[in-house]
């Protein structure tokens, strides 16, 4: 139909602690229901599902639809698999116009929407993989929005991952070496181990947008990696105080 409300639509937040997505909607009047391709011919009001402040909104006769923003619920995910975590939204519209005849009564008429979907995968680190139409009627929308990390994101906690796991792999040889070798102990050593510890959570945090500690990149590596750092400068010591005659510089 040629008159219509243009609706586009661009993820402008994402939360997925709290489970929330902010898009912001501009609308824009088309055909009859423009009086001048600015203003409205007729009263508007947009119904949407937004967890969060106003659900609905009313646009006046003679005056210009403007943006609003809409908080929508996340599902079917859990930040806790980080970085592979994929969630979904669902964003319910509903638009109608009210039509005054010549005798003062009103009317409820439900206007057909178009809706422009703007994404931007620099959002949160995040980018939308899907964006289908599940339910479509005159006046009435449904949008199911896939989301997902970015592939820079990914990358980078893979990487992270690894340099974790080479660097329990060096802790390891190193300890190995002054046990069966039966090489010096030297103090640095032990400073080195020690800033380690403390060093290896920093490092972690350094992720992108990652949550709070028990995700999945920590069990595949951070907890490994702390560990071992941890055994490898509890052993050194034991080794240390095995070895009273033994100089050291």
């Amino acid at each position: 139909s040629p008159d219509h409300i243009n609706l586009s639509m661009q993820i402008t937040e994402i939360d997925p602690v709290k489970g929330d997505m902010q898009i912001r909607i501009s609308p824009e009047a088309k055909g009859k229901l423009s009086e001048d391709n600015i203003n409205l011919s007729k009263d508007i009001i947009i119904y949407t599902n937004s967890n969060r402040g106003k659900n609905e909104f009313e646009f006046s006769k003679g005056k210009r639809i403007s943006p609003f923003e809409v908080n929508i619920d996340m599902f079917d995910g859990s930040v806790m698999e980080y970085p592979y975590d994929k969630h979904k939204a669902e964003l319910s519209l509903e638009v109608f116009a009210i039509d005054i005849d010549s005798a003062g009564n009103s009317s409820w008429i439900a206007v057909p929407v178009v809706k422009e979907t703007h994404f931007y995968s620099s959002i949160n680190g995040y980018r939308v993989n899907s964006a289908s139409e599940d339910v479509s009627e005159t006046g009435y929308s449904d949008v199911i929005i896939g989301i997902e990390r970015t592939t820079s994101v990914k990358m980078f906690s893979r990487f992270i991952i690894v340099l974790f796991w080479l660097i329990s792999i060096c802790v390891i040889l190193v300890i190995a070496s002054i046990i069966v070798r039966n090489r010096k102990v030297e103090y640095s050593m032990f400073a080195f181990l020690s800033a380690m510890l403390f060093a290896l959570p920093a490092v972690r945090n350094v992720q992108p947008f990652i949550p709070s500690i028990g995700c999945l990149s920590d069990y595949v590596s951070f907890f490994w990696a702390e560990g071992v750092t941890a055994g490898g400068l509890i052993l050194m010591v034991l080794t240390w105080l095995k070895r009273p005659g033994q100089k050291h510089t």
